[in-house]
C-alpha cells in the first residue's frame, strides 16, 4: 500500500491504454521468469523491513490534520480477490491510526490486468496522502519485468503499510484433483484460469512447470475474484487465491472455496 511522495511531479502525458490495447505479455526464458520472482521476494522483503517505520506517517495535509477528510484507497483489481479483501480490511484499521479519523472510500478501478489503474494513480493522484494506492505482487511483476504498457514505479512511492501474506492453489470438486499427484499424467489437462503470465499468476505457472503438471492456462481475468466465480461455474479447473480470500473448506465439499466476500 503506497501513497504518493510530496515531490513527485506528474510525468508528460502517461494516458493507460485501454485493456485490449495491452501487447501481448512478453515471451520469456525460464532464467528470466525464475530471475523475476527471485526479485519480486528481495523487493518484498525490502519494503517490509522500510514499511515498520511507516505505519503511524506524519499527516502530509496543510494544517497536518486529516479531521474531515476522506482517504480513497484505489484498488486497481476487480472486487471480490484478495487484493481487494485486504485492502478493505486494512483500510478500515489504517483510518483509525491517522490523525483526525479520516472517513475511508475503496475504488476499485480494474482492468489492464491492474496495470491501468496503476498508471492512473501514477499520473494523477493528489501528493496530499488523502489518495492511497493499493499495491499488490500483480503489478508489481510487470514492472520488474519491464512490461511497456507499465508508466509507474515504485520507486517513485511512499511506502505506508506493507505485510506480507500466503497463498492456495485450489481445484473445484469435479475436477477429480485430491493431491499434487493427480496434476501429473492426466488424460485431459487441467485449466487454470488468471489474470496476466507476467503478474502474480507467474509464480504460479512457475510451480506447475517445476511439477510438470498437466496444466493448461486462461488469461484475462480482471481479479482473483471473477476467476473464483469462473471456478465455481465449471468454466476453469484450477484457482489461486491469496489467504485473505481464501475460505476454510467445507465438509461437504473439501476442496471447493467459498466466494471471497
Amino acid at each position: 500500500m503506497t501513497s504518493q511522495k510530496s515531490s513527485l511531479e506528474p510525468p508528460g502525458d502517461l494516458q493507460a491504454p485501454e485493456p485490449t490495447e495491452l501487447p501481448d505479455p512478453p515471451k520469456h526464458s525460464r532464467r528470466t521468469i525464475l530471475s523475476a520472482v527471485g526479485a519480486l521476494a528481495v523487493l518484498g522483503l525490502g519494503t517490509t523491513v522500510l514499511g515498520e517505520g511507516l505505519l503511524n506517517p506524519p499527516s502530509s495535509t496543510e494544517d497536518g490534520n486529516f479531521d474531515g477528510e476522506t482517504l480513497e484507497f484505489l484498488i486497481p483489481l476487480a472486487s471480490g480477490g484478495g487484493t481487494d479483501t485486504w485492502a478493505r480490511f486494512i483500510g478500515t484499521e489504517l483510518t483509525n491510526y491517522v490523525p483526525g479519523r479520516p472517513g475511508f472510500a475503496p475504488v476499485n478501478e480494474a482492468g489492464g490486468e491492474g496495470i491501468s489503474g496503476t498508471n492512473k494513480f501514477s499520473r494523477s493522484a493528489k501528493d496530499d496522502g488523502t489518495e492511497i494506492l493499493v499495491g499488490t505482487a500483480s503489478t508489481v511483476v510487470p514492472w520488474v519485468l519491464g512490461r511497456t504498457a507499465v508508466k509507474y514505479s515504485f520507486e517513485n512511492l511512499q511506502p505506508v503499510v506493507v505485510n506480507g501474506t500466503g497463498g492456495v492453489i485450489y481445484a473445484r470438486t469435479e475436477a477429480g484433483v485430491n493431491g499434487i499427484q493427480d496434476l501429473i499424467n492426466r488424460d485431459k489437462p487441467l485449466e487454470f484460469g488468471g489474470i496476466s503470465a507476467t503478474g502474480l499468476d507467474i509464480t504460479t505457472l512457475v510451480a506447475f512447470d517445476l511439477l510438470e503438471a498437466d496444466v493448461t492456462s486462461t488469461f484475462g481475468f480482471e481479479g482473483r475474484g471473477p476467476v473464483n466465480l469462473a471456478l465455481q461455474r465449471g468454466e476453469i479447473d484450477l484457482d489461486y487465491q491469496t489467504t485473505s480470500a481464501y475460505a476454510p473448506p467445507s465438509k461437504a465439499s473439501p476442496r471447493r472455496a467459498k466466494p471471497p466476500s
